[in-house]
């Protein structure tokens, strides 16, 4: 059974990308969303343009924390001249989440 804080970070063939999947479907728990965070926080920092694609095929359910700490991401890698991407939006649920906060205008 996958654990919230489970990700799979797999490095792209560029040095500056990577390709993150969660493992766990629920985003939810405020101390598995600060370990998320801390994780991907390394990845925007580490390097300068850091390009960061996230995979939310796995997911059912995410909290406004999460959201939140989604936004903190997209500016810390976007200060570096990198970015933040979604994919696998494909839960009708989790896609609505983002289409109501408007922050798929913003990704």
């Amino acid at each position: 059974m996958a654990h919230a804080t489970d990700m799979i970070i797999n490095p792209l063939k560029d040095q500056n990308a990577y390709s993150v999947q969660f493992a766990s479907p629920q985003i939810t728990d405020s101390y598995a969303i600060s370990k998320i965070h801390e994780q991907l926080m390394e990845l925007a920092t580490k390097s300068t343009g850091p390009r960061i694609l996230l995979d939310f095929s796995n997911v059912k359910n995410l909290s406004s924390e999460a959201l939140g700490k989604l936004l903190t991401l997209h500016k810390t890698a976007g200060e570096s001249g990198g970015s933040v991407s979604l994919a696998g939006l494909d839960d009708p649920n989790i896609r609505s989440v983002f289409r109501i906060t408007l922050l798929d205008k913003i990704f």
